[in-house]
């Protein structure tokens, strides 16, 4: 695990770009882009990950260049020796400029470490023109600027794009950084189209008036609705934030995908900002959970990936604003995340009361949530759903505003927008608060509402879809191939192109943590239109086989849709088919997940800290 002073985090692939300790030369082949051309593209590199030992190692190796994650923030990064040069040839499109990041990374405090100057220049021949300089001292250290720099005025048809740092100092922990430096066109059309997905954590589908809640929750996601597509019977893969992601980025259930607070997602696996990035895609993310954050794996693919550490839904809608701004003359994917309806229940000021005044003990109440201790009365529930939904309002406001934002910029309507939920949320309908206990559907029916580009589509639509279909819905609007099967893309069901493959179930799945020496404890659902089974039982340390089923729960939705009356002592023809169906999925999930787990999950100092603040640590 990697230690650093003000906590940053370094996660870099290795690059074979060799030369010397000061001068390195990276001069690939001619390759005229099509709109934008990323310099890191053009340098090999290896998916290793380096302590701090190793990344000090690489100085006599040669250079790296990948993932490098300083405050919280991913940028797909060239990374030098405080003295260096760097050299790439390229066509120069008229009327192009030069969009990048700088930094400098530390590893120790430097006591007397001289200012680094980055420098950017361009040469032909004997022409040679000096296009930034700047340079970054010690109290600026461990931070990104972002820079953009225009070549309107060079004559030439091509050139060689010249990164160099300059140093007096000695200092071998200083890691100058070139965060995603991009060659554009400079055009100022819009971009054909762009993809966008929103998730909001915790927010459960029947608090939001589109689906026909009676508070005034969500009228900026109500009138999005309006224009879109309204999906009514949404499942979510699991039960907690980083296991249904997952499944949204890989078409896959957390059985088939393997991706855990312990394991990372295998680089084997399909994973969508990946293929949109290698599809000429800009893919960016903004994310506020911690469980979202680099530990886990997920900046994978992306150009550039921020891990708010204080995440209101303002700040987050405001770093996706920053994003947007950025030049791009590519089709872009935008991923953003809001946590606010999330423990602990803190709507900010001129919300606290939005939907009732405080009446209980509110630290005592959200300690129970916390804990899991049953509310002394009714009082206390409706003090917790008055505060949650609040922090929905808020949510939805400032996702109200990014609409707008959207629309100014000429985005909104060249956008193909999903917004989406990783999970529920509990307020002890079936003895639990919270998520992550159960697989009922204050838990695992979400929203899922599609808007296209133009809104040329709009209505609601019954069929059962699962969190899964994210991925292939997303892959649907652009030209790649679908790596596998086991998602669907919705707007089949909508457009009608294709005889879209019937869903027999809809899975969701946890498992709880055993104690010692005891076996896992998995919980599966499998849901149809109508019913659903549950079925919690011991298995292995994969958890593809049924050791001793411990309790089985079947539910009548159309009769029972508070899930309160298990059938399953009654409704042995049924329950003999979802077992059946059970058996089924668990093996072909072993069959599927074929390839090697993607690692451990380091979780350092920070991460822990933010994992104590939403209460997953004591």
């Amino acid at each position: 695990m990697l230690q650093r002073l003000h906590r940053i985090t370094l996660w870099i692939l290795f690059v074979g770009c060799w030369g010397f300790l000061t001068f390195v030369s990276c001069t690939p082949e001619r390759d005229k882009p099509a709109k934008t051309f990323r310099f890191i593209d053009r340098v090999s590199h290896s998916t290793a990950t380096y302590t701090r030992a190793e990344l000090t190692s690489l100085r006599n190796e040669g250079y790296a260049g990948g993932y490098v994650t300083v405050r919280g923030q991913t940028r797909r990064s060239l990374v030098t020796s405080p003295s260096s040069k760097l050299s790439f040839a390229t066509d120069i499109p008229t009327g192009s400029q030069l969009s990048f990041s700088i930094a400098v990374a530390t590893l120790t405090k430097p006591k007397f470490a001289s200012p680094i100057e980055f420098r950017l220049s361009i040469r032909n021949g004997e022409r040679i023109e000096v296009l930034f300089r700047e340079s970054i001292g010690r109290s600026k250290r461990n931070r990104w600027f972002d820079r953009t720099v225009h070549l309107g005025n060079w004559p030439e048809e091509k050139g060689e794009i010249v990164f160099e740092t300059k140093t007096g100092s000695s200092e071998e922990t200083l890691f100058p950084l070139w965060g995603t430096p991009s060659l554009t066109s400079g055009l100022k059309t819009i971009p054909p189209y762009n993809l966008i997905l929103i998730s909001i954590d915790c927010l459960r589908a029947d608090h939001i008036g589109a689906y026909g809640y009676a508070r005034d929750t969500t009228p900026s996601i109500n009138m999005f609705a309006e224009h879109s597509v309204l999906f009514e019977q949404a499942i979510a893969t699991s039960s907690t934030t980083l296991p249904t992601h997952m499944s949204m980025f890989t078409g896959l259930t957390p059985s088939e995908h393997g991706a855990s607070n312990l394991t990372k997602l295998s680089a084997q696996a399909p994973y969508l900002p990946e293929i949109l990035a290698n599809s000429d895609f800009q893919v960016d993310g903004i994310v506020s959970g911690a469980y979202l954050a680099q530990n886990f794996g997920f900046e994978r693919g992306f150009h550039s990936y921020l891990s708010l550490h204080q995440p209101r839904a303002a700040r987050t809608v405001d770093a996706a604003l920053s994003v947007l701004d950025r030049p791009t003359s590519q089709p872009r994917f935008l991923f953003v995340h809001f946590i606010d309806p999330h423990w602990p229940y803190q709507p900010p000021e001129g919300f606290q009361e939005r939907f009732g005044p405080i009446q209980s003990d509110v630290p005592k109440m959200l300690n129970k949530v916390l804990k899991q201790i049953p509310p002394e009365g009714k009082h206390e529930i409706t003090q917790a759903v008055d505060l949650y939904d609040a922090e929905i309002a808020y949510a939805d406001q400032e996702l109200g505003r990014f609409f707008v934002e959207l629309k100014k910029r000429g985005l909104y309507d060249t956008s193909f927008i999903l917004l989406t939920a990783d999970h529920g949320e509990a307020f002890y309908e079936h003895k639990n608060w919270q998520h992550g206990w159960t697989l009922y559907d204050e838990i695992v029916h979400i929203p899922m509402i599609l808007k296209w580009p133009k809104s040329k589509q709009q209505g609601r639509v019954a069929t059962l879809v699962s969190q899964t279909d994210v991925f292939a819905t997303l892959l649907g609007q652009t030209p790649v191939s679908l790596p596998h099967a086991r998602s669907f893309d919705l707007t089949q069901n909508v457009e009608m192109r294709s005889q879209n493959r019937p869903r027999r179930y809809a899975i969701s799945e946890f498992t709880s943590n055993p104690p010692p020496g005891e076996p896992p404890v998995k919980h599966i659902s499998l849901r149809t239109s109508s019913n659903k089974y549950v079925a919690s039982f011991q298995t292995d340390t994969d958890g593809f086989s049924i050791y001793d089923i411990i309790t089985e729960e079947l539910y009548d939705l159309h009769s029972d849709p508070l899930e309160i009356q298990n059938l399953a002592n009654s409704s042995e023809a049924k329950l003999l088919s979802f077992r059946k169906g059970l058996a089924a999925y668990l093996e072909g999930a072993r069959t599927f997940k074929s390839w090697q787990d993607g690692g451990l999950v380091l979780e350092d100092e920070a991460i822990i800290k933010r994992l104590k603040a939403l209460g997953y640590m004591q």
